[in-house]
């Protein structure tokens, strides 16, 4: 006789033995957490349904969400979302700038800015800012835009033209902005600039010369103040106009710029002629003037 060949797998159980295998699975898992819930581990509510149609698996994951669900152990508090984390928001005053700092131009004429807003806050949400423009009484100031929606460390510009009478005297007038934070009125940044009306523009003209070269000197008036950051075209011919040179220049604080011509072996000896000018939102001067080399 052949010996009797016995089934693989794990043995089955009659319904009342599966039952009572999950009690003492349930006893075991009970056991082994009481050391970290303490006394007051609740006692697991009987399994419903029928043992033969309901199966339970053993494993700890699967077995410890059956408690969950049954309400046999408490739930975990789960961390607050990300939002409930974050700092509070800290609102900071914008920064507000405006270039130039001055304009020149003739009664009538207008004078343009930038406006630049920085949102200097660190923590917070995008904040949209209230622009507004003033200048003297009987001026118009007209901006590209009335408001800019910036996030934290963003900076936003707009145009400002700013336009004077006809009859306006000649006379530095000032022009100011302001920005607000439009969730607080209380964050409001500032700054100013300043129009100068003219009626008179000079530009005077003046040479040094060397052996090696020759240094231009204009010097740029505008209602006889020194007038800073105009461009002067100069113009340098050389004896017979042959040929010329052509350079800008930018006057600095005090109103001067200067131009340094050097000299070649092979540069013509005679007569040079120099002419300058320059303009200033429609106020336009010139000026000439002559040297000899060698």
């Amino acid at each position: 006789m052949g010996r009797e060949r016995r089934p693989r797998g794990r043995p089955s159980l009659a319904p009342d033995a599966r039952l009572v295998h999950r009690r003492v699975v349930a006893g075991k898992w009970r056991h082994h957490n009481r050391q970290r819930l303490g006394d007051d581990m609740p006692e697991i509510p009987p399994l419903s349904g029928s043992p033969g149609r309901r199966k339970q698996s053993a494993s700890g994951a699967a077995w410890k969400r059956s408690l969950l669900e049954r309400g046999a152990i408490a739930r975990q508090p789960c961390p607050p979302p990300y939002a409930a984390r974050r700092r509070p928001c800290l609102p900071q005053n914008p920064g507000v700038t405006l270039s130039p700092l001055t304009q020149w131009v003739g009664p009538g004429s207008p004078a343009s800015f930038t406006m630049s807003v920085t949102n200097t806050d660190t923590t917070c949400l995008a904040a949209t800012f209230h622009l507004n423009a003033t200048g003297p009484s009987g001026w118009s100031a007209a901006l590209g835009s009335t408001s800019l929606t910036l996030n934290p460390g963003e900076t936003g510009s707009t145009g400002l033209t700013v336009t004077s009478p006809l009859d306006a005297a000649a006379a530095f007038y000032p022009v100011a902005v302001t920005a607000t934070n439009g969730a607080d009125a209380s964050y409001t940044g500032a700054a100013e600039a300043t129009v100068a009306i003219v009626a008179a523009l000079t530009l005077d003209l003046s040479v040094q010369t060397s052996p090696e070269a020759v240094t231009l000197t204009a010097m740029v008036r505008v209602q006889g103040i020194p007038a800073a950051g105009v461009n002067v075209s100069l113009i340098i011919w050389k004896p017979r106009g042959s040929s010329h040179t052509k350079a800008t220049v930018t006057t600095d604080a005090g109103g001067t710029a200067r131009y340094t011509l050097p000299f070649k072996k092979n540069d013509p000896a005679g007569t040079y002629q120099v002419e300058a000018s320059t303009e200033v939102n429609g106020l336009a001067g010139s000026a000439t003037t002559s040297f000899t080399w060698p």
